[in-house]
């Protein structure tokens, strides 16, 4: 029997910057396959952070179709077949690498989206990489840690049918503070983790996403060295919901720049990136107001 190559990428996140759009687009370019589910939730089912025992319920709670299928309905024989091996969910590497057989992905680019690794201690991705193997490349999209967390926050308590209101304040607080909601925005330990690892870690940002969509596909697929060839409609179909309603209340923003400051200057000191040096100035310039 062959060996099962696996994914030619995964991307670590992180949650809320982009990655959804991200996949659309991917899902658009003719050189890259993509499974039909988008968060896979291998590596952080069996190897989980142990900050976060007890923390997580089961993966999609809306439903595979719901949130998937039903959009591409009926499904292709290719994808049933897919669904059907996803469906004898596993906890071992076999049944993981099953899922890029070439059956399913035609010799393309195939890759694995889930927010969720970026929460992987050193152990989880230590044996990421025994999966993967050290040449996987790995995507990281970064978000101002402030806006990254208000965001998640603010789709936690809708998936719970609560309210984000003021009223609110000190369950969104203990939210903010929950180690599932702080380890996502540990951006510069995150990069370390993964670069001990792994040999091709790109960091990108969601500001540059946002500021040129055409610019960070470009990007995109100098990494996977796939064609840069997209599709105009779905580059298009950007929904930055956060930017049409809720800004983080005074209230909030200043604690979360309180808990992002010194992993923010963290941040910059180790990738020196234009957009993180912009946090950094924005929490001062905040913090002076």
């Amino acid at each position: 029997m062959p060996e099962q190559r696996g994914p030619n990428f995964v991307c670590i996140g992180a949650q809320k910057a982009g990655t959804t759009w991200l996949y659309k687009n991917l899902e658009s370019n003719h050189d890259v396959w993509l499974t039909p589910v988008k968060e896979l939730h291998y590596f952080d089912r069996v190897r989980a952070n142990e900050a976060l025992l007890g923390e997580w319920g089961m993966p999609h709670p809306e439903g595979v179709y719901n949130r998937y299928i039903k959009d591409q309905f009926p499904p292709s024989l290719k994808n049933m077949r897919w669904l059907r091996r996803y469906y004898r969910y596993g906890l071992d590497k076999q049944w993981y690498l099953g899922l890029f057989e070439e059956q399913f992905t035609g010799g393309q680019t195939c890759g694995d989206i889930t927010p969720a690794y970026s929460t992987l201690d050193d152990s989880g991705v230590r044996y990421a990489q025994k999966v993967l193997g050290q040449d996987t490349a790995i995507i990281f999209i970064i978000r101002n840690p402030v806006e990254r967390s208000w965001s998640a926050a603010k789709m936690m308590f809708r998936d719970q049918d609560k309210s984000y209101e003021r009223d609110n304040y000190a369950e969104i607080t203990a939210l903010l503070k929950k180690p599932l909601t702080v380890l996502r925005s540990d951006y510069a330990n995150i990069i370390r983790r993964w670069q001990d690892h792994f040999q091709h870690v790109h960091v990108m940002t969601y500001d540059a996403l946002c500021e040129s969509p055409d610019g960070f596909l470009g990007d995109i697929s100098r990494h996977l060295k796939i064609r840069n060839q997209w599709d105009r409609e779905t580059i298009n179909k950007r929904v930055w919901s956060d930017e049409k309603s809720s800004p983080v209340p005074d209230g909030i923003a200043s604690l979360l720049r309180a808990q992002y400051q010194e992993q923010t200057e963290e941040l910059y000191s180790l990738t020196g990136l234009p957009e993180v040096k912009q946090w950094l100035s924005d929490m001062s310039a905040d913090q002076t107001t």
